[in-house]
């Protein structure tokens, strides 16, 4: 997937966010490299659901192993269940070298996820009310989430279609790479037929017109 970047400039970046165009072949291997940055955190938190549509391999074979592989590291639980593709589930995982690739086989199947990373531990049986109140109240960024619960680094997908942001608190800093020269994402439309007419319905929206 290539990604692009809207930043918000302050002191410190508070929050970058990446717009999804197309899955590129080094794509598994950027967010590993993303990922390797938070491995002094011992634990990730997560939730996810639905299964991400644009997802070209075994589903079901792969969800299952993703399940597996958190009942070995982990913990999860279903928040809800609606149908066989309409679900969402929250968990944490001991974070290291082998589950990174469990937290990028959950970013790449599902439609929608986050991870949490936190300066300690906390109360997961807390963690789990937060985000299924979260998915029952629509707080899609999780801000009663951070306002309850000190966190160091938070990553989504989700939002869109498929818009992807990595954000922290104002105390860290977090050195990262960035692709350049990446198409930005097109203006908001200002109605649901401009939108059509624009053939941007579906976009991730950004709040300040830009070119397509």
């Amino acid at each position: 997937m290539i990604i692009t970047p809207k930043i918000k400039v302050t002191e410190r970046i508070e929050k970058i966010e990446f717009y999804e165009i197309e899955y590129y072949e080094d794509f598994d291997n950027d967010l590993r490299l993303l990922l390797n940055l938070f491995l002094d955190i011992k634990r990730v938190y997560f939730s996810f659901g639905r299964f991400d549509m644009f997802y070209d391999g075994n589903i079901e074979s792969l969800h299952t192993e993703i399940k597996n592989e958190i009942k070995e590291f982990g913990k999860i639980d279903e928040i809800t269940s609606f149908e066989k593709d309409n679900f969402s589930c929250c968990g944490f995982l001991e974070f290291n070298d082998k589950t990174i690739n469990t937290v990028i086989n959950i970013f790449r199947l599902y439609y929608s996820c986050s991870f949490d990373f936190f300066e300690k531990n906390i109360d997961y049986n807390r963690y789990f009310e937060i985000k299924k109140n979260t998915y029952k109240v629509g707080d899609i960024d999780g801000e009663n989430l951070f306002k309850e619960l000190k966190y160091s680094y938070s990553f989504y997908k989700g939002l869109g279609p498929d818009i992807v942001c990595l954000s922290y608190d104002k105390i860290k800093s977090l050195p990262f790479w960035l692709r350049s020269n990446i198409p930005k994402p097109p203006p908001r439309g200002k109605s649901f037929m401009d939108k059509l007419k624009n053939k941007i319905y579906g976009y991730p929206w950004v709040d300040d017109e830009v070119d397509p």
